[in-house]
């Protein structure tokens, strides 16, 4: 069996971000903030709004995102992307991370649900 997994379109990249910030965000301030940060990086860097139509590298975008500004270049974007999986102890599988200010972050996984039983499902739904 051959699958693809084709793109998203505007709409569909514009729609997965609200999905995923309203999952993945509790304060509502924070939220609109972080969403309007990404979008405006997808606005201002066409090599970035290339890339975000494949719906991993989105993800990994939004995961960027919370933590920093996102590079505005693909090279800088896919290092940054290692190094955050590479120190971060982010394992093969189901993962997400979450960041509140002046939290530490937590995984939240299939082999350990208990700090996210409420948002992973919903999360998940999204994708």
């Amino acid at each position: 069996m051959h699958a693809t997994l084709e793109d998203f379109d505007d709409v569909q990249t514009r729609s997965f971000l609200q999905r995923w910030h309203s999952v993945a965000e509790e304060d509502p301030k924070e939220r609109v903030r972080l969403q309007a940060q990404l979008e405006r990086a997808l606005d201002e860097s066409r090599a970035i709004r290339d890339l975000s139509g494949n719906p991993l590298l989105l993800t990994m975008m939004a995961i960027l995102n919370r933590n920093q500004d996102l590079p505005r270049d693909r090279v800088e974007l896919y290092r940054e992307a290692s190094r955050v999986r590479s120190t971060s102890g982010m394992q093969a599988g189901p993962f997400w991370w979450t960041r509140s200010r002046g939290r530490k972050r937590r995984r939240c996984s299939e082999s350990s649900p208990a700090p996210c039983n409420k948002a992973q499902p919903a999360l998940q739904a999204t994708l």
